[in-house]
């Protein structure tokens, strides 16, 4: 698997392939979690290089599910794989456009 790209509004994020098995491994453990299902059908729809093309209720279950996943870490970014923190800010950044608040705030 290549590292898999995400398109948001203002940028194109890529994670490398092992962030992206861990990611999915997470959402799978999640799917209770609303819009979750859709997120993981909207990363196997990517095929042939496509980037991730996510609405914004699953921008924000992603990014829930991202926030779970940190609490259950200690609460460090630095411990997640690589690219995910970036992917976190990155959708946060998207969603704050359309006026989704910041979990963190």
């Amino acid at each position: 698997m290549d590292d898999m790209r995400i398109e948001l509004r203002r940028t194109t994020l890529s994670i490398p392939s092992s962030s992206c098995e861990a990611l999915l491994e997470q959402l799978a453990n999640r799917e209770s979690l609303s819009d979750v299902r859709d997120v993981r059908d909207a990363f196997a729809a990517a095929a042939n290089g496509q980037p991730v093309q996510l609405t914004d209720p699953q921008k924000l279950g992603l990014r829930n599910v991202i926030s779970f996943w940190v609490v259950e870490m200690g609460g460090s970014y630095d411990d997640l794989p690589a690219g995910i923190h970036a992917l976190r800010d990155a959708l946060q950044d998207d969603l704050t456009v359309v006026g989704f608040p910041d979990d963190a705030a």
